[in-house]
């Protein structure tokens, strides 16, 4: 029998999202630094223009860090990732039960369109 899928939309507020990414900033810490200390200043940013980014220094890329800038565009793009083939973290977030890893999968996706790091 050939595969059949269909698409359904969800929608998942701004708020939903700040949420869960400040309360994972631990999550990425193991590959990258969020620059902590305006940290929820910089992610309320981005989710209320899209011109604004947070940095995220990629320490396990190389020797040297490399720079990544989170965009209000790359986390939208990111979440559909996530949808798609990380249904279990996508479930989390509309079940409102996520955590560090939830928020390191939604960064991972954004900046590197998949999960590259654990």
């Amino acid at each position: 029998m050939e595969d059949k899928t269909f698409s359904v939309r969800q929608y998942v507020g701004y708020q939903s999202i700040a949420d869960i990414l400040l309360s994972g900033v631990e999550g990425c810490s193991y590959w990258g630094d969020a620059r902590v200390l305006a940290y929820e200043r910089n992610v309320m940013a981005i989710l209320g223009d899209s011109k604004k980014m947070l940095t995220v220094y990629d320490h396990e890329a190389e020797e040297k860090p490399v720079k990544h800038s989170l965009t209000l565009g790359k986390v939208k793009k990111g979440l559909q990732i996530l949808a798609k083939k990380y249904p279990h973290h996508w479930a989390a977030i509309l079940e409102e039960n996520t955590d560090m890893y939830t928020a390191d999968a939604i960064v991972q996706c954004a900046l590197f369109g998949d999960i590259i790091y654990g």
